[in-house]
């Protein structure tokens, strides 16, 4: 088994026992002398491509809005935004969102890249022995 297979192996074996472990750890610095196993198999899927759409600055697109209205009523929807922003009850934005990007990418905004496919797995990680020593 080459290095980058170990690494990917110990990496995705460790994931969800580190994220049980979040936040239990009490503070300090702690020396760690432990055995694993990790048993199981990895898979790295094929490389494939993904098509990427340019996103648009939302700042841009408030401020081509706003230079379309009559200047009275930029303060009452900067005010919305901003109690928006705070908490308070916001749009759905998801069909400007579709429509943006749609626009941009029949501009020509959309590139396509290769990039590497998943690794999934079904590891199962042991501690075999353990030495700690807290708050070292």
């Amino acid at each position: 088994m080459n290095e980058s297979i170990t690494a990917m192996a110990v990496l995705k074996a460790a994931e969800k026992t580190a994220k049980n472990a979040r936040g239990k750890i009490p503070v300090g610095e702690h020396e760690i002398d432990l055995t694993v196993r990790i048993t199981g198999s990895l898979k790295q899927g094929d490389e494939y491509t993904q098509r990427f759409v340019q996103k648009a600055c939302p700042w841009t697109l408030l401020a081509l809005a706003l230079d379309r209205l009559p200047k009275g009523e930029h303060a009452d929807i900067l005010r919305a935004g901003a109690k928006a922003a705070l908490g308070g009850e916001k749009p759905d934005a998801s069909e400007i969102k579709k429509t943006v990007e749609e626009e941009i990418e029949r501009l020509g905004g959309a590139t396509t890249k290769m990039v590497d496919g998943r690794v999934t797995h079904s590891l199962t990680f042991e501690v075999v022995a353990i030495e700690t020593t807290i708050g070292v």
